[in-house]
């Protein structure tokens, strides 16, 4: 039993990278599925405003719910590469960074952190949930204190992983025309998935 023990320990510990990937992957992608329930909501509501007469009325509905879907597996996707590389590759320099920088490395930490932190309130808000029965109004400071964990161990982490390994490209706007999908993920993120805009006067 305790050579058991001791091989799944091992285990455990070499895939530790394995591990925190998922973890930041799994955050990062919470964030995403919030982002695109928001645009599902968007796009309805653009349709809906279109002067045309829709042979099925549920059409509207169907599209715009299949292109958030699109949105968010492609940014995923994306996402999941970025940190992937970012475990694969690290710049020792910020000079080495330069040499690779391109308008998509820029990118990344401005779509990261809103996300992961919408992923994380999220996570604090179910916690919250989930033990305000046996907590009542303690139950607040135990979610909030969740998020941060979560924020802090694999949002940070995840941050500093796609900020330090840039893709490599052959010029600095190679990739432009992916920009704005990620950018506008984000701006959906911190628009509904954070709450600085209740504490905003």
């Amino acid at each position: 039993m305790i050579r058991w023990f001791a091989t799944l320990d091992d285990s455990l510990a070499n895939g530790r990278e394995l591990w925190t990937w998922i973890g930041q992957v799994a955050v990062v992608v919470l964030g995403i599925h919030l982002a695109a329930d928001q645009l599902d909501d968007a796009l309805v509501l653009l349709l809906r405003q279109v002067p045309y007469t829709w042979d099925d009325a549920e059409f509207p509905v169907v599209l715009s719910a299949w292109a958030a879907v699109a949105v968010e597996l492609s940014v995923a996707v994306w996402a999941a590469g970025a940190l992937m590389r970012g475990i694969v590759v690290q710049a020792e320099s910020f000079a080495e960074w330069k040499k690779h920088v391109s308008v998509e490395a820029l990118v990344r930490p401005l779509f990261w952190l809103p996300v992961a932190l919408a992923g994380s309130w999220s996570l604090a808000m179910a916690t919250e949930d989930i033990v305000a029965p046996w907590l009542g109004d303690a139950a607040i400071y135990v979610g909030g204190g969740a998020g941060l964990v979560v924020a802090w161990r694999l949002g940070l982490t995840g941050l500093v992983r796609v900020t330090r390994a840039p893709p490599l490209r052959e010029r600095f706007w190679s990739g432009w025309w992916w920009v704005p999908v990620p950018l506008g993920v984000a701006f959906l993120a911190a628009r509904t998935g954070l709450p600085l805009w209740g504490w905003l006067p």
